[in-house]
């Protein structure tokens, strides 16, 4: 049995190095970065998103040494620091504790600092995040924003013929419509937690009736939600 175990291993070692050096690929062990993205196998770990953080304290780092008033700060963070990880949030979802520990190094930078001392923080960083209108200062959470994007990937499921809805639609709502299809029936993590903003989103659309692009059962064109959330029926009528 030992033998045979260390054959196939020099039979697969060999595949390798032919494919290595006919593609011209290398071989890398997870996690790795891809297109900006992390690849690993097996459940999230804090450390597979330590780049994001990474990326920010050397950007902040840069900027330690010019004179910024508090203004200045504002701007950086809200258009340059918040908007390099939009990317990234747009396909994944990291830790909550990724977040509080990126928003702690923005808060750090904001309030500033003397002499490598950091100073006293007036307001705490949730605090702040809501609009310029409201009377703050325009930042946003990096978990809300997450989300926001999350909803937003519903929405062009439902609203954009797209290549990859289409797709979606004819693996996992063949037989059930996709507004009543239950999250529980899936072993897909990703269509999952696409289940769960349409929870949030549906309850917010309206369809109007008489352009004939609304579904009759599906859709919310009473203002009061879906047929298929109202009225349970064993066997509810499809797409």
């Amino acid at each position: 049995m030992e033998k045979l175990l260390i054959l196939v291993f020099i039979i697969e070692t060999i595949q390798i190095l032919r494919i290595k050096e006919v593609m011209g690929y290398r071989q890398v062990i997870f996690p790795i970065t891809y297109l900006g993205f992390p690849r690993y196998i097996g459940r999230q770990k804090i450390s597979i998103y330590s780049y994001m953080m990474n990326k920010i304290v050397k950007k902040i780092t840069g900027w330690h040494g010019k004179l910024l008033y508090v203004g200045g700060r504002n701007i950086l963070i809200r258009h340059v620091l918040q908007s390099l990880l939009i990317h990234l949030l747009a396909a994944v979802k990291p830790p909550i504790i990724v977040f509080k520990d990126i928003e702690k190094y923005l808060a750090r930078f904001f309030w500033g600092s003397d002499r490598d001392k950091a100073k006293y923080h007036w307001s705490s960083w949730s605090n702040i995040c809501y609009p310029t209108h409201e009377g703050e200062l325009g930042f946003r959470s990096l978990q809300d924003i997450s989300e926001s994007l999350k909803i937003k990937r519903w929405w062009r499921f439902r609203t954009f013929d797209s290549l990859w809805s289409q797709f979606s639609k004819a693996k996992y709502c063949r037989i059930t419509s996709h507004v009543a299809k239950p999250a529980l029936s899936t072993p897909s993590l990703a269509w999952r937690k696409m289940l769960k903003s349409r929870d949030i989103m549906e309850e917010r659309i309206l369809w109007k009736i008489n352009d004939g692009s609304c579904n009759l059962w599906c859709d919310n064109w009473t203002d009061m939600g879906a047929l298929a959330h109202i009225i349970h029926v064993e066997d509810p009528p499809g797409n």
